[in-house]
């Protein structure tokens, strides 16, 4: 017989997922019944959402990064969107953007990283990170869950608006991302 080991932490509902589903359930249908393919931001990140777990980053992806990260060395407190959506568009289709929500320990937040082959690049939070940037490498205790965009999406709104802002969360304009159907 073999006996398999569940660690405490796997037992534990997880705060990203929990926060998601509730407010969803606060929300309800709402946006739905106005012509909305998805009930609400919440429902579109549940169903296509995804964690990233943290992976370490090979020789060939740190020496890409460090070359790219001096050429765009721009990164703001505070300016996630910015940012991801940024490094996205400057590397071409080699690093992705995603957004989603961030825990680091207190309540999920609205938060926009990248990523490259599938590991967490996120330069935003560095100073949560004793200075330094999340490279593959997630901290203990952090949640990363959020949906890969495409880059033609940010490209495209960078052009009509001249500025980054949320994708998902866009409330200025109308949730335009939950009208139709994502994929």
């Amino acid at each position: 017989m073999r006996i398999i080991k569940i660690s405490k932490d796997a037992l534990q509902p997880n705060p990203t997922d929990e926060f998601l589903k509730s407010i969803q359930k606060m929300r309800g249908s709402g946006m739905k019944e106005k012509g909305y393919y998805y009930s609400g931001p919440e429902d579109f990140l549940l169903q296509h959402g995804k964690h990233y777990l943290s992976q370490t980053l090979t020789k060939e992806e740190t020496n890409y990064l460090k070359k790219l990260y001096y050429e765009t060395k721009r990164y703001k407190m505070k300016q996630c969107f910015y940012n991801a959506q940024s490094l996205s568009q400057f590397s071409g289709d080699k690093i992705k953007y995603v957004e989603g929500y961030l825990y680091s320990g207190i309540i999920p937040i609205e938060h926009a990283w990248n990523i490259l082959n599938g590991k967490v690049l996120d330069f935003t939070m560095s100073h949560a990170n004793n200075g330094k940037p999340i490279l593959g490498l997630i901290p203990a205790g952090w949640d990363y869950y959020g949906v890969d965009l495409p880059t033609k999406m940010i490209v495209k709104y960078w052009a009509e608006h001249g500025t980054s802002d949320a994708m998902i969360g866009n409330w200025m304009e109308g949730y335009p991302i939950l009208k139709e159907k994502f994929g």
